[in-house]
């Protein structure tokens, strides 16, 4: 049986558990439970799920697909309104495919990862695509709404 002693992060709580792996004193205020046993903070902070651990590789390819997703997209919903399809509804309906092609594209390329930094890369690649149109001269205030209908899709397909 170990001594009862001080917590080193609460000073006057007396405790006799140690971490599991490192064997650090924890209170029962700092202690983690594991399906393996009773860990300190440090030790506790598990990995995420598999879905969402993103390494920095794939996250760069996500932003290289976003990228030229955007761009083209942007530079298709150009050509389109240039050959007569600009009407606010078409816009909208266009931006809702695009927010689901770019989500969509952007999970496959990185083997069907999901999570928060996903979803800004490719919320970049949507706003890429409006910058493109800007850039270019056929913007329309529907524009950006349907850049906000877009960015919705992205977020509710990489959630």
């Amino acid at each position: 049986m170990t001594q009862p002693s001080y917590c080193p992060k609460h000073k006057k709580t007396l405790t006799s558990l140690n971490c599991g792996k490192c064997n650090e004193i924890v209170c029962a205020q700092c202690l983690v439970h594991t399906p393996v046993g009773v860990r300190c903070t440090d030790c506790g902070q598990g990995r995420p799920p598999p879905t969402y651990d993103i390494s920095k590789k794939l996250l760069s390819v996500a932003a290289g697909v976003s990228i030229c997703l955007g761009v083209t997209g942007g530079v298709g919903f150009v050509v389109l309104k240039s050959l007569g399809f600009g009407s606010p509804y078409f816009s909208i309906l266009a931006s809702i495919g695009l927010g689901y092609i770019v989500a969509e594209c952007v999970s496959a390329s990185t083997n069907r990862k999901r999570g928060r930094p996903l979803q800004y890369v490719a919320a970049g690649g949507i706003v890429l695509s409006f910058a493109t149109i800007f850039s270019l001269g056929f913007f329309g205030l529907f524009d950006i709404l349907s850049t906000v209908i877009a960015i919705y899709v992205v977020f509710l397909r990489l959630k």
